[in-house]
C-alpha cells in the first residue's frame, strides 16, 4: 500500500504577495493603455482644428499716427509696432493704448515704395529722388520688478542711391546686414537694374569704420513689377506682369548671368526670398 506525501499549504504571506504581484501588473497595464489612450486624445484635440475651417478675426484695432504706413514691423512680444509711411517718418506706437511712443524723420522727403525685407527688422523705402534708405529698428526688453519694459530705439538710416539722374524708384529690394553691409537694387526708369552695395571694414588697431560703395547694373527683358533680395545679400529674385521669374546670384553686389523661368500668363505681385 503505497504511502501519501504530506500537501504543503501556501503560506498566506506568499498567497498575499502573488495578490499584489498581480495587481500590481494590471494596474501597471491598465495605467500604460490609458496614457495612449491620452495622447491619442491629446493628438486628436491638437490636429481637429486643422480638418476645420479657417477663421481670422480682429484681436485689436490701433489708429496709427500719419499717413498709411507701408511697411510695419513689430517686437517679439507684440507690444509695439514700428511702422514706415510715405512721408519718410518711422513711427512707433504702443499697440495697448496707441500711444506714439518714437517719431523720426529719416531725412529723405517722401517716399515712392516701401517693403519690409524678408527676415530683417530693417524698414526700406524707395524715394522720389532715386535712391533707398534703410532704418535699422530695435526692441530692448527689459525689467522693473515683475513689469516687462520695451524700449523701441532705431539706429542711423543707411541710404543709398541708385540712379544718379535722381528719378523716382518704384520696384526695389534692399537689405542691410549685422554687420553693416548693405545691399540694394532697383529697376530704373530707363528698365536698367542697379545695384548698390555698401561693404564695412573696421581698422584692428584704432576700431575705426570705414565703408565703401560699389554699383553694378544689368540689364532686364522685361519691366519688373516685384523685386526681393534674401537676407544674406547673395540672391536677387524679381517678377514681370507677363508672369516671368527672373533671377540673378549676387557676388559682393555684383550680380551675375540673368535666369528666368515662367510662373504662368498671369503678371507676378509679390516675390519671396527662402
Amino acid at each position: 500500500m503505497s504511502q501519501r506525501k504530506p500537501v504543503r499549504e501556501t503560506s498566506r504571506r506568499r498567497l498575499i504577495a502573488d495578490r499584489a504581484a498581480r495587481w500590481i501588473v494590471s494596474a501597471g497595464g491598465i495605467a500604460i493603455i490609458v496614457s495612449i489612450l491620452g495622447i491619442l486624445a491629446f493628438i486628436l484635440v491638437e490636429v481637429w482644428p486643422l480638418a476645420m475651417g479657417a477663421h481670422v478675426r480682429f484681436a485689436r484695432q490701433v489708429q496709427l499716427p500719419g499717413p498709411a504706413a507701408g511697411a510695419l514691423v513689430s517686437d517679439e512680444h507684440r507690444t509695439h509696432v514700428a511702422v514706415l509711411a510715405a512721408d519718410g517718418h518711422v513711427r512707433v506706437v504702443r499697440v495697448r493704448d496707441g500711444r506714439l511712443i518714437l517719431d523720426t524723420d529719416l531725412g529723405v522727403g517722401e517716399l515712392s515704395a516701401m517693403a519690409l525685407p524678408p527676415g530683417s527688422r530693417a524698414l526700406a523705402g524707395a524715394t522720389r529722388d532715386g535712391r533707398v534708405v534703410l532704418a535699422p529698428v530695435s526692441f530692448d526688453v527689459s525689467f522693473d520688478g515683475q513689469t516687462q519694459v520695451v524700449t523701441p530705439s532705431m539706429a542711423e538710416p543707411v541710404i543709398l542711391e541708385l540712379d544718379p539722374r535722381r528719378r523716382p524708384l518704384e520696384v526695389f529690394a534692399a537689405q542691410l546686414g549685422e554687420d553693416g553691409s548693405a545691399t540694394a537694387a532697383a529697376q530704373l526708369s530707363d528698365g536698367i537694374l542697379a545695384v548698390v552695395r555698401r561693404s564695412t571694414q573696421e581698422n584692428m588697431m584704432t576700431g575705426e569704420t570705414t565703408a565703401a560703395l560699389e554699383r553694378y547694373e544689368a540689364q532686364v527683358p522685361q519691366r519688373l513689377t516685384a523685386l526681393v533680395m534674401d537676407a544674406d545679400q547673395k540672391s536677387l529674385h524679381g517678377g514681370s506682369a507677363k508672369g516671368e521669374i527672373f533671377s540673378w546670384t549676387l557676388a559682393d553686389g555684383q550680380p551675375g548671368a540673368i535666369k528666368a523661368a515662367s510662373a504662368g500668363p498671369s503678371a507676378v505681385t509679390v516675390t519671396t526670398s527662402g
